[in-house]
């Protein structure tokens, strides 16, 4: 049995080593739920970045194909609050991930359809707020950053 191995630096006091044990024919999704299950960080995120790349996250790849970290990758996560409609949901990403993966679990997280999803944006802060360019990294900031899943407005005339 394998273990996949991370490292999440704190803010406020030392570091955290997480594991999780997986077995070569597991696939990629039974990773991400173990990951997820664990309550730190986006799994998926997690793998991405650990794996260099989102296009390997088929989630009925074997974890066997993949070569591994021999380091625990080491993250820095940040609080992201997401709201769409009337409800709220509140994750962890890894600082390096990018908005889109954001993007990707609120509409998971909010049981949105995939055609309906291709069709939402971010915006900082509020509804009307400044469309989030989702190919950005997400970036360390303090607290709990305050993010909506909303259809995109009309653009502003220039």
């Amino acid at each position: 049995m394998s273990s996949f191995e991370f490292l999440i630096d704190e803010q406020e006091g030392p570091a955290k080593t997480i594991g999780v044990p997986f077995e070569d024919n597991d696939r990629v999704g039974d990773l991400i739920e173990r990951l997820d299950a664990q309550g730190e960080i986006d799994g998926c995120a997690v793998l991405e970045l650990a794996l260099g790349s989102a296009s390997v996250l088929d989630e009925n790849r074997r974890l066997g194909e993949f070569t591994w970290p021999a380091q625990p990758i080491r993250l820095k996560r940040v609080c992201i609050r997401l709201h769409f409609e009337t409800e709220t949901k509140e994750k962890r990403f890894p600082v390096e991930a990018k908005w889109s993966r954001v993007h990707r679990w609120g509409c998971r997280a909010f049981t949105i359809a995939s055609d309906a999803c291709a069709h939402l944006e971010l915006h900082e802060n509020t509804p009307q707020g400044p469309a989030i360019n989702e190919r950005q990294e997400i970036g360390p900031h303090a607290g709990c950053q305050t993010v909506w899943l909303v259809k995109p407005g009309p653009e502003p005339n220039g």
